[in-house]
């Protein structure tokens, strides 16, 4: 294309061309759409030759982060280079310089989230990124990176762009390298309003994650975009978008999991053509392979939990903006949405709650032809991979062994499952429930015979519905206690594991209800209701008071306890021992009519 340009201007030159100082509007001007920095004519520079890959190179920065944006040959179809250093970027600095990527993409202000091309259910409009609110687009044909500031980062800072089959020799000040430096300093990441008008406003509100299950997205227009630093990618500057929405009773986050890798997997990488389609895929809101942008050194890549991390910087983020009350934080997820209880019980100190439909329990379960595992290795790698902090990937998904082991208070957990489940399977799902009986955690569960897309998706009489806001608001706190059930009189069994074993249709503390907490230093109060629409009094119930708030006696010392009816009568007092792990755990605690009975908790 360069010796093309050259016999074209040297017979143009020779016939007659522009005169010297006058402006090229001819075939340059034609041929390099892109060059500007945004889709609007008037904001159009004088175009660069079409040997010149970059052109128009600028830097600007804001919160924390260098957009740098160029101008970029139409027929570009390579892998840029981009530089970053604390002097002018020549051919003669260029090896003193910090390479910050050597595999950015063509073309990277394309905003692929909204390009049906480039992503799975796009809606448009097809434009380039809006960096800042209120401003255009940019051009789509550009180029975009954004660096995030470190602290080591020098005070002034100067950018370069190449080709990948390019060198020094082709830097030109103010077209691929900027001719001005950029003053930068660390501030806090901030995400970029997307939508017409101003982003709403709310002070006080619950918050909540949904995550969308596989093939999802949230529905509507993703409302914001944000680019990550290095810790939230294999490269930083990533983009992530995502979808907050203000309800009268909630706001709501919505993370789209999609992340752009540069690439398209293999058939030999994914069991799911799906997954071949784009250059980007889903990270079942875990993250993926340090390495996943080749095909050969993701196989000895590092697994790494970027989308993990990227929500927990959702959570603060909006968080602070919305002004959302910090004590009610909950989760919801449905398939592979429901890897939020992986972020959930890795962070039990930011979730009041989880609720969960047709949830994997065990993400790196593996068994005949029942396999879980095999879904995270086209974004992760195989599941025996070891993480960055020395923990098999294998053991990370594994929320049945966590359960086991993990004895401390954590987030109530509401869970629906369907035995013909062909999708998420039904043989970890018993285990898990039995770990969370033996170790006194908070669970509701209920499943059915249904399949994945049939399982408990209806209402049930003293059951809570998937995503009902109000009676998790209602429930729970991270600022307040709540009994956790277990071995209730009226539970059903979910067998062993195998599809026809125990009772096909069944639930785990249906209809247990409290209200009336009393959590002071040296009192314990919680009346408990049974609402199952089969109960005949009495029935018999294990309680643990869990996240208990100001009553905590020392392990070891003991409790006086009793049981009064909803008459006022103490039915049944005793001393029980506070266990090594802190828990107080009632056993057999009856319920003797529909007025509730009371359990108290006194220091001796």
């Amino acid at each position: 294309m360069e010796s093309l340009w050259i016999i074209l201007l040297t017979v143009f030159l020779l016939v007659g061309g522009c005169s010297e100082g006058e402006k090229n509007t001819g075939i340059t001007s034609n041929l390099m759409d892109g060059a500007s920095l945004h889709e609007k004519p008037e904001q159009q520079q004088e175009d660069a030759p079409l040997s010149s890959l970059v052109s128009n190179i600028a830097a600007v920065c804001r919160s924390g982060q260098v957009f740098v944006t160029w101008g970029e040959n139409a027929e570009n179809t390579s892998d840029l280079k981009v530089y970053m250093s604390d002097q002018p970027i020549t051919a003669a600095t260029i090896a003193s310089t910090t390479l910050l990527t050597d595999r950015h993409k063509a073309h990277s202000a394309n905003d692929w989230f909204e390009d049906s091309e480039e992503c799975p259910k796009a809606s448009g409009p097809i434009r380039g990124w809006i960096i800042e609110e209120g401003a255009p687009p940019l051009a789509r044909e550009g180029g975009l990176f954004v660096h995030t500031v470190t602290a080591s980062d020098p005070a002034n800072l100067y950018f370069a762009v190449l080709g990948d089959s390019q060198d020094g020799s082709d830097l030109q000040s103010d077209l691929n390298s900027t001719a001005a430096s950029v003053a930068v300093a660390t501030a806090p990441i901030e995400a970029i309003w997307q939508s017409t008008g101003t982003s709403p406003t709310a002070s006080g509100k619950p918050l909540a994650i949904l995550l969308h299950s596989h093939q999802g997205r949230p529905s509507g227009s993703l409302t914001h975009l944000v680019f990550g630093d290095a810790s939230m990618g294999w490269q930083e500057g990533l983009p992530i978008k995502f979808k907050v929405s203000v309800l009268s009773n909630m706001v709501v986050l919505e993370p789209y999991d999609r992340v752009w890798i540069n690439r398209r997997l293999g058939a030999s990488e994914t069991y799911i053509a799906y997954n071949t389609l784009y250059k980007n895929i889903e990270s079942w809101h875990y993250g993926m392979n340090d390495k996943i942008y080749d095909s050969v050194l993701r196989l000895t890549g590092t697994p790494a939990n970027y989308t993990e991390r990227i929500m927990l910087w959702m959570l603060d983020w909006v968080q602070a903006q919305y002004q959302t009350d910090p004590q009610k934080v909950y989760a919801f997820g449905a398939s592979m949405g429901t890897g939020v209880q992986r972020l959930v019980m890795k962070n039990p100190e930011r979730f009041a709650s989880v609720d969960l439909l047709v949830p994997l329990v065990d993400f790196a379960y593996e068994e005949g032809a029942e396999s879980n595992a095999k879904r995270l290795e086209a974004c992760c790698g195989n599941v025996d991979l070891v993480c960055s902090d020395g923990v098999p990937l294998r053991d990370r998904l594994d929320l049945v062994d966590f359960m086991e082991t993990e004895m401390g208070d954590l987030p109530h957990v509401t869970i629906r499952v369907g035995r013909q489940d062909g999708s998420v399977y039904w043989k970890r799902k018993p285990p898990y429930m039995y770990a969370m009986q033996q170790n006194r955690h908070g669970l509701i569960a209920g499943w059915d015979n249904g399949t994945h897309s049939s399982a408990m998706r209806y209402s049930i009489t003293a059951f809570p519905n998937f995503t009902d806001y109000n009676w998790h608001i209602q429930h729970f706190a991270l600022n307040k206690s709540y009994p956790a059930f277990t071995n209730f009189s009226l539970d059903e069994n979910p067998g062993n594991g195998d599809k026809t074993d125990g009772d096909i249709v069944g639930f785990m503390n249906r209809g247990l209800d409290w209200n009336s907490i009393v959590d002071m230093a040296a009192r314990y109060e919680v009346k408990v209701f049974s609402t199952h629409p089969d109960t005949v009094f009495p029935v018999a119930v294990d309680i643990t008071p869990r996240r208990r708030q100001l009553f905590m006696p020392g392990s070891g010392s003991t409790v006086n306890v009793s049981n009064i009816d909803g008459s006022g009568s103490t039915i049944d007092t005793k001393m029980l021992t506070v266990d090594m792990h802190g828990r107080i755990t009632y056993e057999d605690f009856e319920i003797t009519s529909s007025a509730g009975n009371t359990l108290v908790l006194k220091l001796p």
